[in-house]
């Protein structure tokens, strides 16, 4: 499934590689390299004992996205909106669903390689990736294409941190009975044209850290707000140790 692999020590050999393989639509970055490329209703799965959803995804989604539009009204009217509009916001706030969070920008998945020190003893990875099916429209025209086949898509910039980020997602079709295992990416052979990982040895995270604040992708940027202001300015000062 691999088309192209690599190992780099800096920022610049990883552009080189990347440039060996720009016609790549999306880029996630995960600190772990042995962490699996699963959607978060996946993982959530792991967690759910209820008989009524431990084999079907698609019943356990279906729940959990009724709950977000009832009991977050008070903040965001999601009564109107495509389904596929309510997974975005869904996703965003944290609610486990379908979608895999990617970005269309390969040094912001850099970033979140080495975002976090305490993964640092962990070799990360950059994957990238092709897909036959994207979409790059209005939410209520992509209606009903999600369960389809796996795809690729770039949301409208429903927040700043869609914007910030540059984030574009992958949506997995779920049926009616799928449950974890068919979810992995092997089952969608099929649906991605191409597939590249760049791994990121953990002794080159803090140099790397280092060489892409000086370029101005850092916390201040990725994450807007005072929050990611003051996380980049405990970083900026301790020397990008943190």
């Amino acid at each position: 499934m691999i088309n192209n692999r690599n190992e780099i020590s800096s920022v610049t050999e990883f552009l080189d590689f990347i440039g060996t393989v720009s016609h790549h639509q999306m880029y996630r970055g995960q600190t772990n390299i042995n962490w699996p490329l699963l959607p978060s209703i996946a993982r959530y799965m792991e967690k759910i004992r209820d008989p009524r959803y431990q084999y079907s995804l698609l019943a356990l989604e279906h729940t959990l996205i009724q709950e977000f539009v009832k009991y977050s009204l008070p903040y965001i009217d999601c009564r109107k909106m495509s389904s596929v509009e309510k997974l975005v916001h869904a996703q965003h706030f944290g609610l486990p669903t379908r979608l895999l969070d990617w970005t269309s920008n390969p040094l912001k998945a850099l970033y979140f390689v080495i975002d976090d020190i305490e993964h640092d003893r962990f070799d990360g990875v950059v994957h990238g990736i092709v897909t036959y099916h994207y979409w790059n429209g209005i939410f209520k025209e992509m209606e009903n294409k999600t369960n389809l086949s796996l795809m690729a898509f770039y949301p409208e910039i429903l927040n700043e941190r869609i914007e910030s980020q540059e984030a574009c997602f992958i949506s997995f079709p779920l049926k009616d009975h799928h449950k974890i295992p068919v979810l992995i990416f092997d089952n969608y052979k099929e649906d991605i044209k191409e597939m590249s990982l760049c791994i990121i040895p953990t002794k080159q995270k803090a140099k790397i850290r280092s060489e892409l604040n000086r370029l101005g992708v850092n916390e201040r940027t990725i994450y807007r707000g005072l929050e990611g202001v003051t996380k980049w300015i405990k970083s900026k000062i301790a020397d990008h140790k943190i």
